[in-house]
């Protein structure tokens, strides 16, 4: 299983202070490409999982063409119950505004690569059948 490097930056910046002031909405309707972490500052997991992203060239507000935004579950209740998040973490892709896949739960770099590319191969279902058809993506 490859890792993150311990020197990648864990970098996730919180997406609203509040759940009601709809921070995350703004940015999930405003971006072409969006990947929400759902995480705690508390697990071990979500620390590991957020320095993978780190490490794809993925940081808040840049990155592959996607905006990357954290949501700490414990600070933000209603944020993860309005996302129907269970556990963390939970990484949530969003094109053009809506969730089109997710993945719960600590993944490898290289399983974080094949999920983030087969979510992007997959809004273009016509290109890319093949690709779509062995993913284990779930669309809302």
């Amino acid at each position: 299983m490859d890792r993150p490097s311990e020197s990648a930056p864990a970098s996730c910046e919180p997406a609203s202070k509040r759940s009601d002031d709809s921070g995350l909405d703004r940015i999930v309707d405003r971006g072409d490409a969006v990947i929400i972490a759902f995480v705690t500052r508390w697990c071990r997991a979500c620390k590991i999982q957020t320095r993978c992203l780190a490490e794809l060239g993925l940081r808040a507000g840049y990155g592959h063409g996607a905006d990357l935004c954290c949501v700490d579950v414990a600070a933000d209740p209603l944020a993860a119950q309005r996302w129907r998040v269970a556990a963390v973490p939970t990484l949530v892709v969003c094109l053009h505004g809506r969730e089109v896949a997710r993945q719960v739960g600590l993944r490898s770099l290289a399983e974080c690569r094949c999920f983030l590319a087969r979510a992007f191969a997959c809004a273009l279902p016509a290109r890319n059948a093949s690709v779509c058809g062995s993913s284990r993506i779930t669309s809302r």
